[in-house]
């Protein structure tokens, strides 16, 4: 099964390395791979944990973990990636020692990465599980861990050819998993039930911590017209867009709104400005003196701060396929409204469950959910309340995620002078 699998790998790879000949973004992902510098080793008396990230959004979850004085103190850390997403844009300073790419999941380069890395564990950050990995550290007896996870009934790698890596798979150490459902889907297919722990999302832990120490100060909104509540569209799409053009003639008069486009480019900015232009539009970036009631932001790294000076979210994405982080806007007690594409989200539907987060389909519903909320501060209020309870009653998962790791190296707080495996 091996010879075959490292064969698929390796006609993969090969089949990549030509589609990058005519596609830049493939062509971006190899360069990158190839630029970046090699692994330098660790200290001598402190084991190696190498910590996998497929992209900068499973990145984000490990961070609480990644910042947890106990991994700090006790191990040389080192995240890998597999997108230049997260390689690239990973902020690991004071977080982790090292980054690198995972070499591609063939037996020969994983050996010799191995051979120089010399782990003492393996976490895996919610998936991207490589196989050949897995195999070759419960050969070397190194503990593989998988963290955040989650496993939908019916889903790779439990179902079909995934199978064949069922044995591959009982030999992780240990799962922490976000709901139930997935541990479930782990207990049928054989996995120990002291082998998963259910933890709720890290992303709670990540941010928790990141709002509560956003600076809220400087009065972001100052541009608004004072004495009524603010929206914001927070990363919004076109669908958002347009239906928040289309209602704001009857709205206007009693809110304020603030776009923060997902597309922050030139022309989109441009075509938000004329969809706006009988509301008397203002840029971020033009006229700070001038107040308006609608805003549109034309720069990224905001939203966080402007949701902490919000009355009401509008979350964009859950038109398509990806509904956007909705967890700030929760943690600074928001009421939610997005699109109806939030299946995938067990956040979302969490949140709709307890009655902070609103769907709309159209936009009527949309008008008809925001006229509800503007006109009626008790309702904002609670809503906005379920939503911050919500988030921080899911907080906790960083501390048993840690104390798992920990566990599973036996490392005590007072062994932190390991030598590396």
């Amino acid at each position: 099964m091996w010879q075959v699998y490292n064969l698929i790998i390796h006609i993969g790879v090969f089949l990549l390395k030509v589609a990058a000949i005519f596609n830049r973004k493939l062509d971006h992902f190899l360069r990158s791979r190839r630029s970046a510098p090699p692994l330098s080793n660790g200290p001598i008396n402190k084991p190696t944990l190498l910590v996998h990230c497929a992209s900068l959004g499973e990145y984000e979850m490990a961070v609480p973990v990644l910042a947890d004085p106990r991994i700090r103190d006790q191990f040389y850390t080192v995240v890998s990636f597999f997108s230049p997403s997260g390689y690239e844009y990973a902020r690991i300073d004071s977080l982790a020692d090292a980054k690198c790419y995972l070499p591609f999941d063939s037996t020969r380069k994983l050996t010799s990465f191995l051979n120089e890395l010399q782990p003492a564990a393996v976490v895996f950050v919610r998936y991207d599980l490589w196989f050949n990995l897995i195999r070759i550290c419960a050969k070397r007896d190194i503990p593989v861990l998988m963290i955040n996870a989650l496993f939908p009934r019916g889903r790779w790698p439990f179902t079909g050819l995934g199978r064949i890596f069922l044995k591959t798979l009982k030999s992780i150490h240990h799962f922490t998993v976000q709901n139930d459902e997935s541990a479930h889907t782990l207990y049928r297919n054989g996995i120990p039930n002291n082998h998963v722990t259910v933890a709720p999302d890290l992303r709670f832990d990540r941010v928790w911590e990141r709002c509560q120490s956003v600076e809220t100060g400087g009065d972001l909104l100052r541009r608004l017209i004072t004495g009524k509540p603010t929206i914001i569209a927070g990363s919004s799409w076109p669908d958002e867009e347009g239906f928040l053009a289309g209602i704001w003639a009857s709205l206007g008069s009693s809110a304020n709104l603030v776009l923060v486009p997902h597309d922050v480019s030139e022309p989109h900015i441009h075509q938000l400005m004329e969809q706006f232009k009988a509301f008397d539009p203002q840029r971020w970036t033009a006229n700070h003196d001038t107040v308006s009631s609608v805003l549109i932001v034309d720069q990224i790294g905001l939203l966080a701060r402007l949701y902490a000076q919000a009355d009401v979210a509008v979350v964009g994405g859950a038109f398509g396929k990806g509904l956007h982080n909705i967890l700030e806007a929760a943690t600074f007690g928001l009421p939610i409204l997005t699109g109806p594409n939030i299946q995938r989200f067990p956040e979302a539907m969490g949140l709709k469950k307890v009655g902070a987060l609103h769907v709309f389909s159209n936009e009527d519903e949309l008008q008809k959910e925001l006229i509800s909320l503007i006109e009626d501060a008790t309702l904002r209020q609670s809503s906005g309340n379920k939503a911050r309870n919500y988030v921080q009653e899911r907080t906790g998962s960083k501390a048993q995620t840690v104390q798992i790791i920990l566990d599973t190296l036996s490392i005590t707080p007072d062994s932190s002078n390991q030598s590396k495996s």
